[in-house]
């Protein structure tokens, strides 16, 4: 991610990397399945909600990451969104189109 990247450039791939991250964290267990789906919802609705809560033009900064993880957390929980990694290093991924049905799957049928 350029270090003068825009939130509006690192939203898509950093909802896309957390909610690949929290697939992961329930099938090796390091969370409960009720937990990562309290966090999955909470990614859907971040996404359905959009990059425009936190003014898109504004550098991808510190604050910018602090602000998507504490809405993550007042809907799934901190115990919960701590778990989750939400920073530069997780908004480098490159976006997953996949990962939105794999999802939907989990939510939906439980896997």
């Amino acid at each position: 991610m350029p270090s003068g990247a825009s939130r509006a450039d690192v939203f898509e791939p950093l909802v896309s990397s957390a909610m690949r991250s929290t697939l992961r964290l329930v099938e090796d267990g390091s969370l409960e399945r009720e937990d990562g789906l309290y966090l999955l919802r909470a990614l859907i609705d971040i996404e359905a909600d959009g990059v425009e809560l936190f003014d898109p033009s504004a550098p991808a900064d510190v604050a910018f990451f602090r602000d998507v993880w504490a809405y993550l957390a007042a809907r799934a929980g901190e115990e919960t969104a701590r778990a989750l990694p939400i920073d530069r290093r997780a908004a480098s991924h490159p976006f997953d189109p996949g990962v939105r049905s794999e999802v939907d799957d989990f939510v939906t049928n439980g896997r």
